[in-house]
C-alpha cells in the first residue's frame, strides 16, 4: 500500500494548493455609504473569477473581462456625487474564515472611472484614487484592506457630470514584480449612476490597456526596495477644474525612467457655488477611514474596550459602517439586536465625566473618522429597563459648529485622537442606563438620506445622584428627514445657521427636563390637519453643555420689540406642507432671534408662526 512519506507528501501539496488559492482576490460587492448589495449584483462581468491579469496589452485588463463591457442587465448603484462607494474585497466568498488575499501580495490600490456608454475603450479613463505604501502607517495599501476585513471605500468626485460610469478597482500584487511579467493585477468593474453632479471639470482619459507599461517602475518592481521610493503607476489623479484635466494635458510616458508624479499630486477642495465644498481625491493614508465606531469608555479611572460596556455591533465587519435611515430601529445603537446585551456595565458616579473613545480600527485612534466627515457630536440617555424603547431619550451633551473656533465638532473629535469627555448628569435617579453616543456626518447631508449616522449604546451603572428622572424622546423618532440640522448644505467657511437635530440637552437642577416629544413623525400627523406648525412649550431648555449657538449671553432691552419670526418661517417653509418643523428645533430657532434682536431670554408662554 501507500508509504508513510506519500501521504505527507499528498497533505504539503494540499496545503500548498489551499494556501495558493487564498492567495488570490476579487471585489464581492459594494454600495453607497454603506448599504452593500447582494453578492457580485452591481459587478461588470468577470471571467477570471479571483484569478489575476498579467498581460497588459490585454483588454481583459480593464474589468477582467473576455467579452465586450456592457452595463446591459446588470444593477447599477445609485450614488450621489461627492458620496462615499463601499467597496468589499474578498478571495471567493464571504465567509469570514477565508482571508482577503495572501499578505504577501503587497501592493498599491487604485480606482478609475469611465463611462458606462464608452464600454471603457478609449481614452475615456481617469483615476480618482491611489494609495500605495503608507509610511506612517508602515502598511501597504493592499495590506490596509486585508486588515479591514477587505472594506474599502472611495468619493465618487463632485466636479464631474451625472450619469452612467463604470468605477474600475483595481489592487496590484508585487510580490513576484522584480521581473518583467511578474506583477498581478486584480482589476473589477461596478455600474453605477452618479446623481447630482456638476459638470465643472472634464476629466482626461487614458486608455486602458495602455497606461502601463512592463518596464514601469511601479510595475517593474523589487519589493526589497525601501517600499517609501515606490512610485505608483498610471496617469495622474484626477484633481477638478486643473490644467491636467484639459485635453491638452500631457498624457504620462509609458516608456520613461523617470517616475511617475501621481503619488504626490495632493487633494484640493473646491467651492461649487452654494454647494459645500468636498474633498474630492482622498489624501493618502485615508483608505477605509472615513467611518467609525465607539471603541469603548473609561468610567471612574477605569477603561473599558469593546467588548465589556459597549452593546454588540450590527457585526464585527460591518461596526463601522453608517445608519442612514432615520427610521431604522438600527438608529437606536447600531447593535445586532436590541436584545443582545454588554457583557458588564460600566461603574460610575452621577456628576462625574465619562470618556468616550471613537475608532475606525481597532484600537487605532489617530484617525477615528474622514475629515471630510464633519457634524455634531450628541449623547443620550435612557434607562437600562426601557432597553431603548420608547420616548426614554434624553439628551446629556451636543455639539455642532463651534463659531470662535470654525471648528465642527467633529474636527475636535479628530484632533483628540477620537476622545470625547461627557458629563454625567450629577442630580439623575442611581440605576442602570444606556447611554448613546452619536456622531452624524454632514458631507452628503445636501440631500435626503444623505446624513451619515454613527450610533453606538454604552451600559452604565450610576451610583450616587439625585431623584430625577428626565422625560425622554424615541429613537427612531426623534429625527425628521427634513430637519434643518439632517438635510444641510455645509459652508466652506461659516456654519453658525447650523441647528443640531433632536431635543434640548437636560439640565441638572432642572424641572425633569421637556415634556414636549419631538417626534417629527408624531408632529406630522397631528399636524396635517392644520396650517399652523405646533405650538411652543412655555419653558424652553437652555443647551449649557455645547453648542455654541447658544453660547452669547442674550442682551437684555428695557422695551421689547415685536420678535421678527421670518429667520424660523424661512427655514420651515421649504419643508412639505404636512411636515412641520418639529417644537425642539422651533424653541431654538426663537430663542436665537431673541437674542439675534436682543429680547430677554424667557419667551413668551406661546408663540405661532
Amino acid at each position: 500500500m501507500y508509504s508513510q512519506g506519500y501521504f505527507q507528501i499528498i497533505i504539503v501539496l494540499v496545503a500548498t494548493l489551499i494556501s495558493f488559492a487564498q492567495a488570490h482576490t476579487q471585489v464581492y460587492n459594494a454600495g453607497a455609504s454603506g448599504n452593500l448589495g447582494v453578492d457580485f449584483q452591481y459587478q461588470i462581468k468577470n471571467d477570471y473569477g479571483n484569478g489575476p491579469i498579467k498581460d497588459l496589452d490585454s483588454a481583459d485588463l480593464r474589468c477582467r473581462s473576455k467579452s465586450a463591457i456592457s452595463g446591459t442587465g446588470v444593477d447599477k448603484i445609485s450614488i450621489n456625487a461627492g458620496e462615499s462607494l463601499d467597496i468589499r474585497w474578498r478571495h471567493y466568498n464571504n465567509s469570514v474564515s477565508v482571508p482577503v488575499m495572501s499578505r504577501s501580495h503587497v501592493g498599491p490600490c487604485m480606482i478609475y472611472m469611465a463611462p458606462l456608454s464608452s464600454q471603457g475603450d478609449g481614452d475615456v479613463w481617469f483615476k480618482i484614487f491611489e494609495e500605495g505604501w503608507d509610511s506612517s502607517a508602515k502598511k501597504w495599501c493592499t495590506v490596509k484592506v486585508i486588515d479591514n476585513d477587505g472594506f474599502f471605500n472611495v468619493t465618487i468626485p463632485s466636479e464631474i457630470p451625472s450619469g452612467n460610469y463604470l468605477v474600475r478597482a483595481e489592487l496590484l500584487a508585487l510580490h513576484q514584480a522584480n521581473k518583467e511579467g511578474g506583477a498581478q493585477f486584480y482589476p473589477n468593474c461596478l455600474a453605477v449612476t452618479v446623481n447630482n453632479g456638476v459638470a465643472s471639470s472634464q476629466p482626461k482619459g487614458y486608455a486602458i490597456p495602455g497606461i502601463y507599461s512592463s518596464q514601469d517602475p511601479g510595475i517593474l518592481y523589487d519589493r526589497k526596495n525601501d517600499p517609501a521610493t515606490y512610485t505608483i503607476p498610471g496617469p495622474p489623479l484626477f484633481v477638478p477644474n486643473t490644467s491636467q484635466n484639459n485635453s491638452e494635458a500631457v498624457s504620462p510616458s509609458l516608456a520613461s525612467s523617470e517616475p511617475q508624479s501621481s503619488s504626490t499630486i495632493k487633494p484640493t477642495s473646491t467651492t461649487i457655488k452654494d454647494q459645500e465644498p468636498t474633498v474630492q481625491i482622498p489624501p493618502q493614508g485615508t483608505l477605509a477611514r472615513a467611518h467609525t465606531f465607539l471603541w469603548g469608555v473609561t468610567t471612574n479611572g477605569v477603561t473599558h474596550g469593546m467588548t465589556e460596556c459597549v452593546r454588540p455591533y450590527i457585526s464585527n465587519s460591518l461596526r463601522t459602517f453608517p445608519v442612514t435611515s432615520v427610521s431604522s430601529t438600527d438608529l437606536t445603537c447600531r447593535t445586532s439586536s436590541m436584545d443582545a446585551s454588554a457583557t458588564e456595565k460600566c461603574p460610575i458616579a452621577a456628576g462625574s465625566v465619562i470618556s468616550l473613545q471613537w475608532s475606525h480600527h481597532d484600537n487605532d485612534f489617530t484617525s477615528p473618522i474622514s475629515q471630510s466627515h464633519t457634524g455634531p457630536v450628541i449623547v443620550y440617555m435612557a434607562p437600562l429597563e426601557s432597553n431603548g424603547a420608547g420616548n426614554v431619550w434624553f439628551k446629556i451633551y451636543e455639539e455642532g459648529w463651534d463659531s470662535s473656533s470654525k471648528q465642527w465638532s467633529t474636527d475636535k473629535l479628530i484632533a483628540n485622537n477620537g476622545k470625547r469627555d461627557v458629563t454625567i448628569p450629577s442630580d439623575i435617579k442611581a440605576g442602570d442606563y444606556l447611554l448613546r453616543s452619536e456622531i452624524i456626518a454632514l458631507h452628503n447631508a445636501r440631500t435626503v438620506g444623505g446624513a451619515q449616522f454613527y450610533p453606538n449604546c454604552v451600559q452604565l451603572t450610576v451610583t450616587g445622584g439625585g431623584s430625577n428622572v428626565p422625560s425622554g424622546v424615541a429613537i427612531p423618532g426623534t429625527y425628521g428627514d427634513h430637519d434643518p440640522g439632517i438635510l444641510y448644505s455645509r459652508s466652506s467657511s461659516d456654519n453658525s445657521d447650523y441647528v443640531i437635530p433632536g431635543p434640548p440637552v437636560y439640565e441638572s437642577g432642572g424641572s425633569g427636563g421637556s415634556n414636549i416629544s419631538t417626534n417629527s413623525k408624531s408632529n406630522e400627523t397631528s399636524s396635517a390637519a392644520s396650517n399652523e406648525p405646533p405650538s411652543l412649550p412655555s419653558e424652553p431648555s437652555v443647551n449649557s453643555q455645547a453648542s455654541s449657538q447658544s453660547s452669547e449671553p442674550p442682551v437684555e432691552s428695557s422695551v421689547p420689540t415685536p420678535i421678527n419670526l421670518t429667520p424660523i418661517v424661512s427655514k420651515c417653509r421649504p419643508r412639505p406642507p404636512s411636515s412641520k418643523c418639529s417644537p425642539g428645533f422651533t424653541r431654538r430657532m426663537i430663542k436665537r432671534t431673541m437674542q439675534e434682536q436682543q429680547q430677554p431670554t424667557n419667551p413668551p408662554p406661546r408663540a405661532e408662526l
